[in-house]
């Protein structure tokens, strides 16, 4: 796993040689020891070290000294001020100060005061050779002369990047060029203001791309820049119309809250607005001078006037407003031409998101999206489209294999896109997109009993992202490739579900999958299916659909975390109550017709951190699932993965050998108690790492062995914001890095050999990212991509006696008994629950994994 910033960057470039050899902008630089004339170094073609020794032993461009030159990388360097002990250092950093630790303390709570790139970055530089692709040589190009050209270069390689694989991640580096460009004062203002606009269009296409929020954080920045930047009316409208898009194009992906949180604006959309309308104004008045060319932006703008009245918090009279903009838009013939799709996409969705659409309005959606679909099979967003006319055949029409025809062929254009992505972040991206489609076929494909063509559809991007990056490198390919590629409607679920409960056929076992679908005129629809053995080679795949009330969903959502409290225990209560009514009511016959004792469940993200298996007992209305053990997994293909790649399951743990990591406080005062138990149960079976010998590096040391369980006591946090930060803390101070490993630690470093099952005696712990396709961010998705088996954590903050009695009991069934890891744990919490303590202790923890 590579830092944010290096998850940035083509591969190549990761190698520890060529990676050295980077500027803070991205670039690799030359420079002749007898001038010092600075010579960038194209990328693309030098992929490897000694390729760039090659290109550069060649005479300088400026002196014409022959001895060839040198490597000359600019480094980032900062003078941070820590704010744990106070003291300030000057660190040489990647790319800023995130997670970068303390010199002195190791606190990773670190403010940038003061930055400088050391040496300085000249303001003017030449190139080593004239790309290939630069159709004309005009002899050695010098950059930082001309706004004008160097922007018409950075333009022109754009273009060559777009012809490689992952091109983003090169069009990543020319905005660190750019911005770097951008940020002297050696232009002129036209000079200046051409290079912030290739800067921040670069930003915008990268947004699009990957759907990365600090680059579309930065766009916006660059945007604004532009607008102060422009020299006249007309460039100062284009300029806003900019900035429009630049912040619908966040709208679109985010909420408008959290948007105005995070840029510290609040009204943001609509201020934005009132940009637009006067863009539109300003254009208005120059349209006689100009009428085609300015004609055409005028309508650019109604355009995205109407895409910022339908997103965000706007209401029914603003969506109608926005369709006056796209009606207005349409009428202009280069728009028509050019972003005809485009309109007639956001008119259609527009007028599906009104409260009461009439008639007319919904045969004007179904055209709309009906022209699109016949403009041919070019446009990799043409799936968006077959989608939203799926969804008002669901709505509206009476005809469901006509319906179900056009979710497949919106499901097979979203799959074909999902098949091409190689890279995380995209994956991830665009699987949170594509979800809705591949969920609501399933749904539709079981209302009419076509339960394993149901189950195939969901399974394409629910554990997308943590089965492909479980895999190693060489094998991802191959599945993208052999499972993608293939047809879900012709690609058999059964084997990987035989083989996950084959894996478990030491009781009767199920495996439950459930989505929800939001049809947009009815409650969300949620549908299940229980997949259970019914002889050697045969399963059965029964399904079940029913309404779920918003307010049920909502009240589930809002309190999938408890944090500590003396309204803990009531807010667990009607959670569970809400659960038992809108999840497992419905489902109590089909469980009990298929008369098993183990569920496997795989929920849709935003419920992934509810306890199920308490649902039963401290609900107002306690339920027949109550005798029912619940474990958790993102999906059953990844179960799957997990059964063939770690093997047959041991689940005789007496011998195992045992890795405990403790904690150095005394704020968790039982964890002495915790660990003299497991010194107790496992004897010389035990490896303890003490608290006060716990560091980071000690602790990813200690997880190379071989050990088949692994036990850590300590605190835990979970970081809404950024998943991967979440870690183990093994002292109170929790900005500690040196003493703390966090999951983006684990999937730097780690990697088990013997799929160990791993307990987290710590807070929050398997708590992970509200992800709808379960990518599972967070400690329990990176120990999972690391190999771990199993993995026993809790769900929110936890009371550390009643985590030490706990653990305990639950070791000592692993010492003592040949049952499975799963129930011995499900016995505990009932004893647990027995001895008196409350629910929000012992359905606290919950197993995650296979046995």
């Amino acid at each position: 796993m590579r830092s944010v910033y290096q998850s940035r960057l083509p591969p190549q470039l990761l190698a520890p040689d060529l990676f050295a050899m980077l500027s803070a902008d991205g670039q690799i630089y030359g420079v002749c020891e007898a001038c010092g004339w600075e010579h960038r170094v194209q990328l693309v073609g030098n992929y490897t070290a000694a390729k760039v020794g090659e290109t550069i032993r060649r005479p300088c461009l400026s002196c014409g000294d022959t001895r060839g030159l040198g490597i000359a990388p600019h480094r980032l360097r900062v003078h941070g001020e820590c704010l744990d002990c106070g003291s300030w250092s000057w660190l040489e950093v990647e790319h800023d100060l995130v997670r970068v630790p303390c010199p002195v303390c190791s606190s990773v709570r670190l403010v940038a005061r003061e930055e400088t790139v050391e040496p300085p970055f000249p303001v003017e530089f030449g190139e080593v050779e004239t790309p290939l692709y630069m159709l004309r040589d005009d002899g050695p190009y010098v950059w930082g002369r001309s706004g004008s050209t160097d922007a018409q270069r950075l333009v022109a390689e754009s273009h060559a990047a777009g012809l490689l694989p992952e091109a983003h991640r090169y069009i990543y580096l020319l905005i660190q060029l750019a911005v770097r460009l951008q940020t002297g004062d050696h232009y002129d203002d036209e000079g200046l203001y051409l290079i912030t606009q290739v800067a921040a269009n670069f930003c915008q296409g990268h947004l699009r791309a990957v759907g990365e929020l600090e680059i579309g954080l930065l766009a916006l920045n660059l945007f604004e820049q532009l607008i102060a930047l422009a020299p006249d009316e007309p460039n100062r409208a284009i300029a806003q119309h900019s900035y429009a898009m630049g912040l619908y194009s966040l709208l679109a992906r985010w909420p408008e809250d959290y948007l105005e949180q995070l840029t510290g604006r609040t009204g943001l959309r609509q201020a934005t607005i009132e940009l637009a309308l006067e863009a539109e104004q300003t254009l208005a008045g120059y349209l006689a001078e100009a009428p085609e060319q300015v004609g055409a932006q005028l309508a650019r703008v109604r355009f995205v006037i109407g895409d910022l009245l339908r997103v965000g918090t706007s209401d029914d009279d603003q969506r109608r407003s926005a369709l006056t903009y796209f009606d207005a838009a349409l009428t202009d013939p280069w728009v028509e031409q050019n972003l005809g799709r485009g309109v007639r996409e956001s008119r259609a969705h527009t007028v599906m998101q009104l409260a009461h659409p009439s008639d007319e309005l919904l045969q004007q959606a179904i055209a709309d999206l009906q022209t699109i679909l016949g403009t041919g099979s070019g446009d990799s967003e043409r799936w968006r489209s077959a989608y939203y006319l799926g969804q008002l055949m669901v709505r509206y029409a009476d005809d469901r294999i006509g319906t179900m025809h056009q979710l497949e062929q919106a499901a097979a254009l979203a799959k074909q896109q999902f098949s091409a992505i190689a890279d995380e972040r995209q994956l991830l991206y665009q699987a949170e997109q594509f979800v809705h489609v591949f969920e609501l076929l399933a749904t539709c494909y079981a209302d009419v009993s076509w339960n394993d063509e149901a189950l195939s559809a969901v399974e394409i991007t629910r554990g997308s992202a943590i089965r492909l990056y479980s895999r190693l490198a060489d094998d991802r390919e191959g599945w993208i490739s052999g499972e993608l590629d293939s047809s879900f409607e012709q690609d058999p679920i059964g084997p990987p579900v035989k083989a996950l409960l084959r894996a478990h056929a030491d009781v009767p076992t199920a495996f439950l999958s459930v989505f929800i679908s939001d049809y947009g005129c009815t409650d969300p629809v949620a549908t299940a299916l229980l997949c259970y053995l019914s002889g050697p080679d045969e399963w059965q795949n029964k399904r079940h659909l029913w309404l779920v009330p918003d307010a049920e969903l909502a009240n589930l959502s809002a309190q999938r975390y408890f944090d500590p409290g003396p309204f803990r225990e009531r807010l667990l209560r009607t959670a569970s109550t809400s659960g038992s009514r809108a999840l497992l009511e419905p489902l109590a016959e089909l469980l009990e017709e298929a008369g098993v004792e183990r569920v496997i469940v795989s929920l849709p993200g935003v419920l992934t951190r509810l306890p199920l298996e308490a649902f039963g007992v401290i609900a107002d209305e306690q339920l027949a699932t109550d005798r029912l053990r619940f474990t958790y997994l993102p999906s059953v293909r990844f179960g799957a993965d997990l059964v063939g790649g770690v093997g047959a399951a041991e689940r005789d743990l007496r011998a195992a050998g045992v890795l405990a990591l403790g904690y150095d406080g005394d704020d968790i005062p039982a964890q002495s108690e915790e660990l003299a138990s497991l010194r107790e149960i496992w004897g010389d079976q035990l490896t303890v790492i003490e608290g006060s010998d716990c560091t980071k590096e000690s602790v990813l040391r200690a997880l190379a062995e071989p050990f088949d369980i692994i036990h850590a006591v300590c605190h835990g946090s979970f970081d809404e914001a950024s998943p991967l930060d979440s870690a183990l803390h093994f002292t109170a101070d929790r900005y500690n890095a040196a003493r703390s490993v966090s999951a983006r630690d684990l999937l730097m470093t780690t990697h088990f050999s013997t799929g160990p099952l791993v307990v987290l005696s710590a807070c929050s712990s398997v708590v992970t990212a509200d992800s709808r396709t379960n990518s599972f961010h967070g400690l329990a998705g990176s120990l999972f991509r690391c190999g771990a088996r199993a993995i026993v954590g809790s769900r929110w903050p936890v009371d550390d006696r009643a985590a030490a009695a706990l653990m305990a009991r639950f070791h000592r069934k692993l010492r003592t008994t040949t049952q499975s890891p799963d129930l011995s744990l499900r016995t505990a919490c009932a004893e647990l629950r027995e001895d008196g303590h409350r629910a929000e202790d012992w359905a606290a923890f919950g197993y995650y994994g296979v046995i």
